[in-house]
């Protein structure tokens, strides 16, 4: 497993209408003999030796710290490919201890003005979501870590996807097509329960999975690929089990990548 140290800071940024401020939090990787600096960083990038798997863009979306599943599995994975793959460069993005602010009314009409034609004010509101789309557009992979709450995504990677689903940014309004070409992704998603698969008791219920799908499909993303831990609530020793399936893939996945 790569080595890695972590950098948090909380900035506060003027946002949203009435939201007034965002938590930033970032996860420098660092994969070299060198050490982390206490510096802000916007977003958290570390360089690495070359390799055909050029970026990582990992996004984390539990509230949860050492005891969330999504996060562990999705660490582990980002870790096994830049270990199968020295040289590849990983930006974090950590969803889930920052608050994103829901779309708003002024916050709609910037997105629709014409660039050119933004106020300072309109501006500012779309600065967070500029920085996100920024960082789709520039990696080559995705890693998402999304815990299943109430049988669908977290409200705040809901607020992400509003934020980075801009027309003429990330797609074609007039075809609707997906502007974020020839990227990968891997979703590593956790649930407390069991039987969300293909075939079983509860996949209607699995609304995660489609909604993923569908909107990662909308956005250009069609190579998608799902990694799932169920029965997190379980006791520990039938977790054991689920944990070494995740983990066996996890490791396919980094070989063939």
């Amino acid at each position: 497993m790569a080595d890695q140290k972590t950098v948090r800071n909380a900035l506060l940024i003027t946002g949203a209408a009435a939201a007034g401020y965002f938590l930033w939090k970032y996860t420098q990787r660092d994969n070299t003999a060198g050490s982390t600096t206490g510096a802000m960083l916007s977003p958290t990038t570390t360089t690495l030796k070359e390799t055909k798997m050029t970026h990582i863009l990992h996004v984390n979306a539990s509230p949860r710290g050492e005891g969330s599943q999504s996060r562990l599995i999705s660490n582990e994975l980002v870790e096994a490919m830049v270990a199968a793959h020295p040289g590849t460069t990983v930006t974090d993005r950590d969803l889930g201890h920052q608050i994103i602010p829901f779309v708003t009314e002024p916050f709609i009409g910037a997105m629709y003005t014409p660039a050119e034609a933004r106020t300072p004010e309109q501006k500012e509101l779309l600065m967070l979501s500029d920085e996100l789309i920024a960082e789709l557009k520039a990696a080559d992979v995705y890693v998402f870590g999304v815990p299943m709450y109430n049988f669908g995504v977290p409200a705040v990677f809901k607020a992400y996807i509003d934020y980075v689903a801009r027309a003429n940014e990330t797609f074609n309004p007039a075809t609707y097509e997906g502007l974020l070409k020839n990227k990968k992704a891997y979703v590593v998603s956790a649930h407390g329960g069991a039987g969300y698969g293909p075939g079983q008791e509860r996949e209607s219920m699995n609304q995660l999975v489609p909604t993923l799908r569908d909107i990662l499909g909308f956005l250009g993303v069609t190579d998608v690929e799902f990694v799932s831990v169920e029965g997190t609530s379980a006791p520990e020793e039938k977790r054991v089990p689920v944990m070494a399936a995740a983990r066996e893939k996890i490791a396919a996945i980094a070989k063939a990548s």
